[in-house]
């Protein structure tokens, strides 16, 4: 099972800027089972390339994914680890890969000198 506090289950590719790039040539970028398209294994793939590859690879897993669910807690009990979910609820699993969302809440700084970006 996944737990993905996004509403979709490519993560958060949809909301990055246009112009971004994976950092890595997509012969170090695939993912276990499904190589990365595009032919050129030294290319740097975009945005919009990034989000299709990982929703085509969600779509092919034999997994449950479960979106709008933020992870709110993690524990342990009796050998499983217990996962509390915003909004109440509660999940239990044998094993657990945390990946947490670092781009959730992005600083952004006051910037008289630039009124036309967002603060």
């Amino acid at each position: 099972m996944t737990v993905e506090a996004s509403d979709r289950a490519d993560g958060s590719w949809p909301r990055y800027y246009d112009s971004l790039t994976l950092f890595s040539p997509t012969r170090y970028s695939p993912l276990a089972g499904m190589t990365f398209p595009g032919g050129n294994p030294d290319r740097h793939p975009h945005r919009d390339e990034v989000v299709a590859y990982l929703t085509t690879y969600a779509a092919r897993l034999d997994a449950h994914i479960r979106t709008d669910r933020r992870v709110t807690a993690v524990g342990r009990d009796d050998g499983a680890f217990e996962v509390g979910l915003e909004g109440g609820g509660r999940l239990a699993a044998r094993a657990m890969v945390a990946a947490p969302d670092t781009f959730g809440r992005p600083h952004r700084p006051h910037r008289p000198h630039r009124p036309d970006l967002p603060a």
